[in-house]
């Protein structure tokens, strides 16, 4: 699907490119290419309207970095040979890494939004709440406050 972007959109994309700071002025063709959408899907126009393909495309692109943040964190797709019960321990304890982090994360992200109008990485965000989570289970474990250790 090809797709002309209202003026409001442009606009929106513009003001992207340069927050990113671009060096020099983009060409025209640059942005020409601003202007227009293309998505690529395998979905009829018999069973998706192209005005219903952007959102749904949207939320797919988000699923598909959060499945890339996990498989690099958390080596999902690195599994060794093992009984199914042992597999299913693992499996367990790495989902409920997964969504210990991904909490601690999207608070911490949220925080920094709320206070200083700033946002984090979702990666890095992850990354640093994978690597506090020992931390925080000595803390739990031993009933220290966080702030002490």
């Amino acid at each position: 699907m090809v797709q002309k972007l209202t003026k409001e959109q442009c606009q929106r994309r513009e003001a992207f490119l340069q927050k990113k700071k671009q060096k020099g002025k983009p060409a025209q063709s640059a942005s020409q290419r601003n202007a227009i959408q293309v998505l690529v899907t395998n979905v009829t126009q018999e069973h998706l309207e192209p005005q219903e393909l952007y959102p749904l495309y949207s939320l797919r692109w988000q699923v598909e970095l959060l499945f890339k943040t996990w498989k690099s964190l958390f080596e999902i797709d690195n599994v060794r040979a093992m009984k199914q019960e042992r597999f299913e321990c693992h499996l367990y304890g790495t989902l409920i890494r997964i969504l210990l982090s991904s909490m601690m994360a999207f608070q911490c992200r949220y925080f920094l939004y709320q206070k200083h109008a700033m946002e984090g990485s979702e990666y890095k965000g992850i990354q640093q709440a994978k690597q506090s989570l020992p931390f925080l289970a000595r803390a739990i474990s031993t009933g220290l406050s966080l702030s002490s250790m």
